[in-house]
Protein backbone atom coordinates (compact mmCIF):
# COMPACT_ATOMS: atom_id res chain seq x y z
CA UNK A 1 0.00 0.00 0.00
CA UNK A 2 1.19 3.54 -0.74
CA UNK A 3 2.43 5.87 1.97
CA UNK A 4 -0.83 6.86 4.28
CA UNK A 5 -0.78 10.34 6.21
CA UNK A 6 -1.71 10.98 9.61
CA UNK A 7 -2.31 14.53 10.46
CA UNK A 8 -1.64 15.36 14.08
CA UNK A 9 -3.53 18.32 15.79
CA UNK A 10 -1.28 18.59 19.36
CA UNK A 11 -0.03 21.95 20.99
CA UNK A 12 2.89 20.13 22.37
CA UNK A 13 5.48 19.42 20.04
CA UNK A 14 6.93 17.09 22.24
CA UNK A 15 4.13 15.08 21.68
CA UNK A 16 4.28 15.88 17.70
CA UNK A 17 7.93 14.89 18.12
CA UNK A 18 7.23 11.50 19.99
CA UNK A 19 3.77 10.75 17.53
CA UNK A 20 6.62 11.19 14.35
CA UNK A 21 8.73 8.45 15.90
CA UNK A 22 6.67 6.10 16.54
CA UNK A 23 4.48 6.01 13.22
CA UNK A 24 4.91 2.85 11.23
CA UNK A 25 7.14 2.87 7.93
CA UNK A 26 3.94 2.97 6.11
CA UNK A 27 2.81 5.96 7.45
CA UNK A 28 3.83 9.94 7.46
CA UNK A 29 2.87 12.67 9.42
CA UNK A 30 1.55 16.51 8.75
CA UNK A 31 1.28 17.94 12.07
CA UNK A 32 -0.16 21.22 13.46
CA UNK A 33 -0.37 23.38 16.98
CA UNK A 34 -2.92 25.35 15.69
CA UNK A 35 -6.36 24.52 15.35
CA UNK A 36 -6.80 27.15 12.70
CA UNK A 37 -4.37 25.77 10.20
CA UNK A 38 -6.11 22.54 9.43
CA UNK A 39 -4.91 21.45 6.16
CA UNK A 40 -7.63 20.65 3.38
CA UNK A 41 -6.97 17.28 2.32
CA UNK A 42 -3.86 15.23 2.05
CA UNK A 43 -4.14 13.05 4.66
CA UNK A 44 -5.97 9.60 5.63
CA UNK A 45 -6.52 9.45 9.57
CA UNK A 46 -6.35 12.46 12.05
CA UNK A 47 -4.91 12.52 15.67
CA UNK A 48 -6.84 15.16 17.37
CA UNK A 49 -5.74 16.61 21.17
CA UNK A 50 -8.84 17.71 23.38
CA UNK A 51 -6.32 20.23 24.88
CA UNK A 52 -5.39 22.91 22.57
CA UNK A 53 -4.45 26.00 24.45
CA UNK A 54 -3.30 24.13 27.48
CA UNK A 55 -6.60 25.64 29.70
CA UNK A 56 -7.56 22.08 30.93
CA UNK A 57 -10.98 23.63 31.17
CA UNK A 58 -11.62 24.09 27.30
CA UNK A 59 -11.86 20.87 25.01
CA UNK A 60 -11.15 22.76 21.80
CA UNK A 61 -10.58 19.63 20.02
CA UNK A 62 -13.75 18.54 19.94
CA UNK A 63 -14.16 21.85 17.19
CA UNK A 64 -11.52 20.20 15.38
CA UNK A 65 -13.09 17.18 15.03
CA UNK A 66 -16.13 18.51 14.21
CA UNK A 67 -14.44 20.31 11.29
CA UNK A 68 -12.29 17.27 10.54
CA UNK A 69 -15.31 14.82 10.01
CA UNK A 70 -17.75 17.74 8.15
CA UNK A 71 -14.60 17.52 5.15
CA UNK A 72 -14.53 13.82 5.10
CA UNK A 73 -16.94 11.80 6.74
CA UNK A 74 -14.89 8.93 6.41
CA UNK A 75 -11.54 10.09 7.78
CA UNK A 76 -10.40 8.15 10.73
CA UNK A 77 -10.37 10.46 13.84
CA UNK A 78 -8.70 9.70 16.83
CA UNK A 79 -8.95 11.71 19.97
CA UNK A 80 -6.40 12.25 22.74
CA UNK A 81 -6.69 13.07 26.10
CA UNK A 82 -5.01 12.79 29.68
CA UNK A 83 -8.59 13.55 30.67
CA UNK A 84 -10.24 9.88 30.75
CA UNK A 85 -13.77 11.21 31.50
CA UNK A 86 -16.47 9.33 30.26
CA UNK A 87 -18.44 12.26 29.13
CA UNK A 88 -15.75 13.69 27.20
CA UNK A 89 -14.92 10.51 25.03
CA UNK A 90 -19.00 10.67 24.48
CA UNK A 91 -18.59 14.25 23.05
CA UNK A 92 -15.15 13.20 20.64
CA UNK A 93 -17.23 10.27 19.41
CA UNK A 94 -20.51 12.18 18.83
CA UNK A 95 -18.19 14.89 16.82
CA UNK A 96 -16.84 12.42 14.45
CA UNK A 97 -13.80 10.35 16.63
CA UNK A 98 -13.64 6.51 15.49
CA UNK A 99 -11.39 5.89 18.52
CA UNK A 100 -9.91 7.35 21.97
CA UNK A 101 -6.34 7.28 23.44
CA UNK A 102 -5.65 7.94 26.83
CA UNK A 103 -2.22 10.82 27.24
CA UNK A 104 0.09 10.00 27.79
CA UNK A 105 0.45 7.85 24.30
CA UNK A 106 1.21 4.26 25.06
CA UNK A 107 3.22 4.27 21.27
CA UNK A 108 2.15 0.63 21.33
CA UNK A 109 -0.80 2.08 21.46
CA UNK A 110 -0.21 4.17 18.79
CA UNK A 111 0.89 1.94 16.06
CA UNK A 112 -1.64 -0.80 16.82
CA UNK A 113 -4.42 1.80 16.05
CA UNK A 114 -2.85 2.85 12.54
CA UNK A 115 -1.82 -0.67 11.75
CA UNK A 116 -5.98 -0.80 12.02
CA UNK A 117 -6.39 2.07 10.59
CA UNK A 118 -4.54 0.58 7.49
CA UNK A 119 -5.95 -2.59 7.57
CA UNK A 120 -9.47 -0.94 7.52
CA UNK A 121 -8.01 0.85 3.90
CA UNK A 122 -6.77 -2.50 2.59
CA UNK A 123 -10.25 -4.11 2.81
CA UNK A 124 -12.20 -1.11 1.80
CA UNK A 125 -9.92 -1.03 -1.10
CA UNK A 126 -10.30 -4.95 -1.94
CA UNK A 127 -13.86 -4.70 -1.32
CA UNK A 128 -14.83 -1.64 -3.88
CA UNK A 129 -12.62 -3.58 -6.48
CA UNK A 130 -14.43 -7.35 -5.90
CA UNK A 131 -17.62 -5.57 -5.77
CA UNK A 132 -17.74 -5.12 -9.68
CA UNK A 133 -21.26 -4.08 -10.14
CA UNK A 134 -22.05 -0.31 -11.42
CA UNK A 135 -24.51 1.63 -9.98
CA UNK A 136 -27.71 2.20 -12.82
CA UNK A 137 -29.76 5.69 -12.48
CA UNK A 138 -29.02 9.12 -11.74
CA UNK A 139 -32.00 10.11 -10.15
CA UNK A 140 -31.73 12.74 -7.14
CA UNK A 141 -33.26 9.70 -5.16
CA UNK A 142 -31.33 7.25 -7.00
CA UNK A 143 -28.21 9.34 -5.58
CA UNK A 144 -29.41 10.16 -2.44
CA UNK A 145 -29.44 5.97 -2.04
CA UNK A 146 -26.03 5.69 -3.66
CA UNK A 147 -24.44 8.32 -1.42
CA UNK A 148 -26.00 6.29 1.73
CA UNK A 149 -24.70 3.12 0.59
CA UNK A 150 -21.35 4.24 0.15
CA UNK A 151 -21.36 5.48 3.87
CA UNK A 152 -22.63 2.59 5.65
CA UNK A 153 -20.13 0.65 3.70
CA UNK A 154 -16.98 3.07 4.24
CA UNK A 155 -17.36 3.67 7.71
CA UNK A 156 -18.09 1.26 9.82
CA UNK A 157 -19.94 1.92 13.75
CA UNK A 158 -16.99 2.05 16.44
CA UNK A 159 -18.67 0.77 20.14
Amino acid sequence: MKDLVLLVVDDDPLVIQSVKLALPDQWRMMATQNPADLPERGYHAALVDMHLSGDLAKTEGIDVIRRLAQRNAHLEIIAMSGNLDRQLMEQCLKAGASRFLAKPLSLEELTLTLDKIESLFLLQGATSRTQGARWIGSSPASQAIQRQSHKCTMKPAQF
